[in-house]
């Protein structure tokens, strides 16, 4: 039996966005490494470099709310056949799906550049930061799944940045990054007189 061509045209759309996704990393991470090249530690590039989080990374969720709102006007008559919740655990899944893509080929850059990827500070700590961020970017996606029926998506939209923004500004650069390595602590840098661009 043939599959009809609004179908397949569907499946082809399903494919472009996930290789968006992995291009979006693949971009981000061989710009953070060809950036970084001096000293390529992958804590100092996603969260001291700032690249990731402000461009891509919003860029990412941007994309997220793009596609929801793209399923949006069909809602009324989703809800009409009580599929509301089979079409919001499917939007959970694809959101959920690019944010492993995302991470996994953005980590993957760094670990197929045979670089050394803890290089400033502890492996078990730079892994938790780095499954932090994940986790982060994952609830940040279902918040955004939460403009399938909200009435001003665009206001969830500015507090989804927001919060990345606040996380990545006050938690992961004063907290996180110092407990991975004193290096990144500026009273550090200025009293052992160690300074990196």
């Amino acid at each position: 039996m043939a599959i009809p061509n609004n179908v397949k045209s569907y499946r082809i759309l399903q494919y472009r966005y996930l290789l968006t996704v992995i291009a979006l990393a693949l971009v981000t991470g061989f710009g953070c490494l060809a950036s970084n090249y001096a000293h390529k530690d992958i804590i100092g590039a996603l969260i001291r470099f700032n690249f990731p989080v402000l461009i891509s990374q919003s860029l990412l969720l941007i994309f997220m709310m793009w596609q929801i709102l793209r399923i949006r006007p069909i809602a009324p008559l989703v809800g009409i056949r009580r599929q509301s919740n089979n079409v919001q655990k499917k939007l959970l899944g694809v959101i959920l799906a690019e944010c492993m893509l995302y991470f996994f080929f953005y980590y993957l850059t760094f670990i197929l550049s045979g670089t050394t990827v803890f290089k400033d500070g502890s492996a078990i700590v730079g892994m938790l930061v780095l499954l932090l961020r994940f986790l982060v970017l994952c609830v940040l996606g279902i918040i955004i799944l939460s403009t399938y029926e909200a009435q001003h998506p665009i206001l969830i939209l500015l507090a989804v940045l927001l919060l990345n923004f606040i996380y990545h500004y006050w938690i992961e650069i004063h907290y996180l990054l110092i407990m991975y390595s004193p290096i990144y602590d500026p009273v550090y840098r200025a009293i052992h007189h160690t300074y990196q661009g």
